[in-house]
């Protein structure tokens, strides 16, 4: 399928897109919150949102609507008025959906209002849940907490796990082992910068595990 992004008639080609997602509570009961991300040469469109639903095939032919999205919607930095997002086929390990909406014009304060429409294939993943420390290899089965955020205006609730254990926790040191498999880094599989207060990474284990994230002082 060809990806692309149309924006007052105007089409682009949109280059690559993923769908992350998780399983989330809210009021209606069980279903799957998600993230998406697609990119072009000029174009970069953000949207979250959240579905009833146990896994991704239970997407396919849903519709939501999301408005008064703020940062839930975005493209290029403006945010959508409103967005409708169908999605057609869905599985395990790919999305296809179509999106149309209104965005926010380039000025700060006009009133002005653009047309967006597009057709997306996204590749389907997971959000990552770590399994070991990533600092001393502790295994985190029982270290999960219940984490509450709002998703176009839905209270939703989920099941969290942290890359550290209580007892690394706040500890801004580069990774140490996988928090997949827990095997030990070499050196030259860890790549990280930091500040004050975080500390990013990206690292890839003996495995082939690839595993990205920011830590923060407690």
């Amino acid at each position: 399928m060809h990806s692309f992004l149309r924006i007052d008639g105007r089409e682009d080609d949109l280059s690559s897109a993923r769908m992350l997602w998780y399983p989330a509570q809210s009021d209606e009961g069980e279903g799957i919150a998600f993230n998406i991300a697609a990119m072009g040469r000029r174009r970069l469109l953000h949207l979250v949102g959240w579905l009833p639903g146990i896994d991704p095939p239970d997407l396919s032919g849903r519709e939501l609507t999301i408005t008064a999205a703020g940062p839930d919607a975005a493209l290029d930095g403006r945010m959508f008025r409103v967005l409708l997002v169908r999605f057609g086929r869905v599985t395990s390990e790919q999305a296809v959906l179509s999106l149309d909406g209104e965005i926010e014009g380039i000025d700060a304060d006009s009133d002005a209002r653009m047309l967006v429409a597009a057709d997306v294939a996204c590749r389907v993943a997971a959000i990552d849940v770590p399994v070991y420390c990533l600092r001393c290899g502790t295994a985190l089965a029982d270290e999960t907490h219940e984490h509450t955020s709002f998703i176009g205006g839905r209270r939703i609730t989920s099941r969290r796990t942290n890359p550290t254990c209580i007892a690394c926790t706040g500890t801004l040191e580069p990774p140490v082992r996988c928090s997949a498999c827990g095997e030990p880094y070499a050196p030259e599989q860890v790549e990280w910068a930091s500040d004050e207060g975080s500390l990013a990474y990206t690292c890839t284990c003996p495995h082939g595990h690839s595993v990205s994230g920011t830590l923060r002082a407690a």
